[in-house]
């Protein structure tokens, strides 16, 4: 293909935006404005309409990271005296901007990278709503209204912005990207006139400029903004959602008429198949070794722990805690326990340290690309913590990332989404989870691990909304560590019942001695001996002592002389 057709050289462009942003080139595979609710997005890199050989028409404003300046005149003195003063501030400002001729008039956008996300965090504000406060400051130092000059471009959800290439209706001119002064008549530009700039940059905002916009916006009545925004030709998304009942709300009879769904499982009363799970213990209680094997199991459609159904589906494993050499080598353990060839792990799809933040807009989008390429039915997170921009005790932050998450649902039927979760060191059940309360209230599951002893985890079912608890409160498993034939490193997770998980280190003891007895066929043994065989298993020398006293005064062990034991068998009592 020619590299100067201008489906290349729109493509490129669409590049080197997402280089300088940090995120993809949200697109509408559409034609205009028309039917787009935020919904039939996707990236420029997938676009369907790429793939036809047609151009792009229009992209969708970076959420947080992109302010527009849009005089949108019909008359083209307007559009250049007002134009000339904007680009006369910004090159004053040294503010980088890409300057654009739409097919009618002009529209300027300035790139960030994140740094007003984090501004808006600090402020608790959205990321949005911020740059919003810099349109406003920026045209006070311009000297132009801000009514004027880009309300809905700026503060309307997924805002759409006509691509270089795209041909205005209205003219039948061409978009064209602008390198130089505004003339003082009207572009004239055709298809093959289009230009793409060579290079774009990204606006360094201080900041002290950021203070500045958000002392002099925040004061702005929200009602003033409001009013100006009703009163523009473009609708808001949310108008058009109302409009054509995009919200589905339907009577309580209609509902019940219809019979009342019952729940679907991705694992059978654990995690359903539209939904949120949050798995929560303190560092060790090997929640990621419970999240990986999940994973392993929906993937090929294998029990769960030996003992929960599971739905065989595609997953999306979001590793942010351990690193490409750890997430591998535990996922390769797990198939060897499981008996399992590396091509049937190929709808595993595993994402590892790409910094994915489930509280802002621009991640979030980038999360939802992720799922509409890979088609996932089960999304696993590790961990949540590594997930925030915001602060994990703070409700307003964590709402955020629920509020991300359903807007996320809206679109599929079927998806759901396992966090792992840090908890506190004190506490139990559903209080211990770390940070705010939130974190319970949004989720459907909350299982919480609590580590027993050496290889023994206890699962305490914290909540679900979809069954009587009382049926399952709660389980155990084990991990078991060992070695393959080939003397290759395996690891199973095994389902217990919550007694055995939660015997404590003294009994559990007691159990291994006695099946040591028994497997061994042992009759007398002395202290060093015993100690050497139950240390390979992880008991303490403390608690190996306390076992004998307790097998002793139980007359399960008889002790003839200090260091030496007899087994005693109702047959036969062996003496020393």
């Amino acid at each position: 293909m020619d590299i100067n057709t201008p489906l290349v050289q729109q493509t490129e462009h669409f590049k080197k935006i997402s280089e300088v942003v940090g995120t993809p080139v949200n697109i509408f595979d559409g034609m205009g404005h028309k039917n787009f609710f935020g919904a039939n997005k996707t990236v420029y890199y997938i676009s369907k309409l790429h793939k036809k050989g047609q151009l792009v028409q229009d992209r969708i404003r970076f959420n947080g990271q992109e302010i527009v300046i849009d005089p949108d005149y019909d008359d083209w003195l307007k559009v250049k005296e007002s134009g000339d003063k904007i680009i006369d501030l910004l090159n004053k400002e040294k503010i980088p901007f890409m300057l654009q001729f739409s097919g009618r008039c002009i529209r300027i956008s300035i790139f960030v990278k994140d740094k007003i996300i984090y501004y808006a965090k600090k402020k608790h504000i959205e990321p949005q709503q911020m740059c919003f406060y810099v349109y406003q400051y920026l045209c006070k130092l311009i000297g132009v209204n801000w009514q004027d000059f880009g309300v809905p471009e700026n503060k309307s959800k997924n805002h759409l912005l006509g691509c270089i290439g795209k041909k205005n209706l209205k003219t039948g001119l061409y978009a064209t990207w602008i390198n130089d002064l505004l003339p003082s008549k009207r572009f004239e530009t055709k298809q093959s006139n289009v230009q793409f700039p060579d290079k774009i940059e990204a606006w360094n905002v201080t900041d002290d400029f950021l203070d500045k916009a958000y002392d002099y916006s925040s004061k702005i009545p929200e009602q003033e903004v409001q009013e100006t925004l009703s009163r523009t030709k473009y609708q808001t998304n949310e108008i058009l959602l109302k409009k054509d009942n995009k919200y589905n709300i339907r009577s309580l009879g209609d509902i019940l008429k219809n019979g009342i769904k019952k729940p679907e499982w991705n694992v059978e009363n654990l995690v359903t198949k539209r939904g949120i799970t949050i798995i929560g213990g303190i560092a060790g209680s090997l929640k990621t070794w419970f999240g990986m094997d999940m994973a392993m199991c929906c993937a090929t459609g294998t029990l769960f722990l030996d003992h929960f159904e599971t739905a065989k589906c595609d997953v999306l494993y979001f590793d942010e805690e351990n690193g490409d050499i750890t997430t591998p080598y535990r996922f390769d353990k797990l198939r060897r326990g499981h008996d399992l060839q590396i091509d049937e792990l190929n709808n595993i799809n595993i994402s590892i340290f790409n910094n994915i933040k489930l509280d802002t807009n621009d991640t979030v989008s980038t999360l939802r690309l992720l799922i509409e390429e890979f088609k996932p039915k089960l999304v696993i997170i590790d961990s949540m913590v590594r997930c925030m921009v915001g602060e994990e005790d703070k409700a307003k932050d964590v709402s955020m990332v629920f509020d991300n998450l359903k807007d996320v649902f809206k679109d599929y039927k079927e998806l759901s989404f396992v966090i792992l979760h840090h908890t506190t060191k004190v506490g139990r059940g559903l209080m211990s989870l770390r940070g705010s309360g939130d974190f319970a209230a949004f989720a459907d599951v909350v299982l919480m691990l609590n580590k027993s002893t050496k290889g023994f985890v206890n699962v305490e079912m914290a909540k679900n909304r979809h069954i009587n608890m009382e049926l399952l409160p709660g389980f155990g498993f084990q991990i078991i560590d060992t070695e393959d034939a080939d003397n290759n490193e395996t690891v199973n997770l095994s389902f217990t019942d919550v007694q055995t998980a939660n015997l404590d280190k003294i009994a559990l003891c007691v159990k291994s001695l006695s099946e040591w007895f028994e497997n061994n066929n042992i009759r007398k043994f002395k202290t060093s001996q015993v100690q050497e065989e139950m240390q390979k298993l992880a008991h303490k020398r403390t608690n190996i002592g306390l076992a004998l006293k307790n097998m002793v005064e139980d007359n399960k062990l008889f002790c003839p002389k200090q260091g030496t034991y007899v087994v005693n068998t109702p047959t036969e009592i062996v003496e020393e």
